[in-house]
């Protein structure tokens, strides 16, 4: 099976789709967010990709001066949409975690332009706060989690167990029930395991490398004696030697290892310079500036979301008549939105007259959590591109 997590195929050119990723909190000049341009680039080519880092406005070749507002980078965001894909029929926009709270905004705004009416816009929110729960403290209760369970929710994707554990969870799983309204769009396979291992294998301290090899020995003997426990209990041990910070005699205490994926320690030095001078990345003073100036002007908006709750939100956009379509993307490792709550996401959708004939229902990811895309892109940018080469065809 073709490795769809570290890609590199003939590229496809979708000739009519551009599209548009907002990440989450990925600043200004951080790898994991070369990591996404590199992967979107390899797969439909350099000119049919916008991957703009959060908040910062240094992506507009029209205009040189810096965006201190929420409204002008949204006003920004918009421009570069027109200036560079004009031609296109389709744009793709998908927005994932903080990003998503930002397509919102964007989606009000480009509606609203006659230069836009006639293009096709497919909309795709992953790991959306305030989606499957309302409320400022309840996003952040799920931010917590995230965070305090990194190395257990990501394990899965940046350090792979033995395949005897995947075929036991495997098995597990046909006896649980499944969520009828998501369609697993992309499963973990043995061969993308091993050659994730292999890459991220020099990442990972050897003596932690040894204490996780300890571990995996008693998880496979707890699943041998059908320990279920005993296994979850291993499991969070594992996580945590995972997100343990080494120490280097010369620097001191360093990033942990799912710290160092996430960071792009693996991304090459001469692709990250690329990537920052495509978007005018270079001056830290100025994205450190943009960052925290946009962040506060963008503050009312991201609270409101989350306090009316996600869908309400967008069920209130004027979509002025456009060819508007989305769908929402899962994640069965993420703590935003679980697995097990879309089908009430879904009759909640359904509800909103505004928002049912725009719906397309959920993809979903096996074994991704929160973060993966940060470090994993591959298979997210497999299915989107993939999706509109089909439709090109």
């Amino acid at each position: 099976m073709e490795d769809r997590g570290d890609l590199n195929p003939e590229v496809l050119k979708p000739k009519d789709t551009g599209f548009v990723f907002l990440p989450g909190v990925m600043p200004n000049g951080s790898k994991n967010i070369t990591a996404l341009r590199e992967k979107f680039s390899e797969r439909v080519g350099e000119e049919n990709v916008f991957v703009p880092t959060s908040f910062a406005s240094f992506f507009d070749e029209s205009s040189p001066t810096l965006s201190l507002t929420f409204r002008g980078r949204i006003r920004k965001l918009a421009n570069e949409i027109e200036r560079r894909f004009r031609d296109k029929d389709k744009i793709t926009i998908i927005g994932h975690s903080l990003g998503a709270l930002e397509t919102v905004e964007l989606l009000k705004e480009v509606f609203e332009r006659d230069s836009l009416k006639d293009k096709e816009f497919e909309v795709w929110f992953a790991s959306t706060p305030g989606m499957a729960e309302k409320g400022v403290l309840n996003t952040l209760r799920r931010l917590r989690n995230i965070t305090s369970n990194l190395g257990l929710l990501e394990q899965h994707i940046a350090y792979p167990l033995p395949e005897e554990y995947y075929e036991w969870e495997k098995k597990r799983q046909r006896t649980e029930e499944e969520e009828e309204s998501i369609e697993w769009i992309w499963e973990d396979s043995e061969n993308e395991r091993l050659q994730r291992k292999q890459r991220f294998t020099s990442s990972l301290d050897i003596g932690k490398r040894l204490s996780v090899i300890s571990i995996d020995k008693a998880i496979l003997q707890a699943i041998k004696n059908n320990e279920e426990d005993e296994v979850k209990r291993l499991l969070e041990d594992r996580g945590r030697i995972l997100m343990q910070t080494d120490t280097n005699m010369n620097e001191g205490k360093t990033d942990s290892f799912i710290d160092k994926l996430y960071k792009g320690k693996l991304i090459g030095d001469d692709i990250h310079k690329k990537w920052k001078e495509i978007y005018q990345e270079k001056k830290r003073l100025r994205s450190i500036i943009s960052l925290i100036s946009v962040g506060m002007f963008a503050l009312p908006s991201v609270l409101r979301q989350l306090r009316h709750g996600f869908i309400d939100e967008l069920s209130k956009i004027d979509v002025n008549g456009r060819n508007f379509h989305f769908g929402v993307l899962v994640f069965e490792n993420d703590e935003m939105v679980k697995p097990i709550e879309i089908d009430n996401i879904v009759k909640e959708i359904e509800e909103k007259p505004s928002l049912d004939s725009h719906f397309e229902g959920v993809k979903g990811f096996r074994e991704f959590a929160h973060s993966t895309l940060g470090y994993y892109p591959g298979p997210m940018v497999e299915f989107l591109s993939s999706e509109s080469d089909n439709e090109s065809r």
